[in-house]
C-alpha cells in the first residue's frame, strides 16, 4: 500500500513526546507515555486535523453528491475536530458514510458516531 502525503507526515517522528498523570480523588499516578494522537484543545490540533483528513476531503468531493453553489460542490465542512456532511438524499448520505468508513479503517482512526447529529 502506498502512503499518502498525510500518512508520511503523520508517521514521522516530528511529534513532541507527551507524558500524562492520572489524578483521582485520592492520589496521582506515575507518569505514562502517550504514543499516538494529539492533545485536544492544543493550538495546533485544528491544523493537524486538517492535514490528516485532507485525503478524506478529496474522497468526499469525488462522490459528486451534495449541494452546488454555482459551480462549486459543497458536501462537507471541516473545522477543528468536527465534520459536517451535507447531502441531498439518503443515498448521498450513505455514499459519504461508506467513504468515511473505508477511510477510517485504512487510516486506523475512529469516528465517534454517538456525537453525530442529523438535521433535516
Amino acid at each position: 500500500m502506498q502512503l499518502s502525503v498525510v500518512d508520511k507526515f503523520y508517521k514521522t517522528n516530528m511529534l513532541i513526546t507527551i507524558h500524562f498523570k492520572l489524578f483521582t480523588h485520592v492520589n496521582l499516578s506515575e507518569p505514562f507515555h502517550v504514543t499516538n494522537g494529539f492533545r485536544q484543545g492544543g493550538i495546533l490540533s485544528p491544523y493537524f486535523f486538517a492535514v490528516y483528513l485532507y485525503d478524506l476531503s478529496l474522497e468526499l468531493n469525488n462522490i459528486k453528491a451534495g449541494r452546488y453553489i454555482g459551480e462549486v460542490l459543497l458536501n462537507h465542512l471541516m473545522f477543528a475536530d468536527d465534520i459536517c456532511v451535507l447531502f441531498p438524499s439518503v443515498r448521498g448520505l450513505q455514499s459519504m458514510l461508506d467513504v468515511r468508513q473505508v477511510y477510517a479503517e485504512s487510516h486506523e482512526i475512529f469516528f465517534k458516531s454517538t456525537a453525530a447529529k442529523l438535521f433535516v
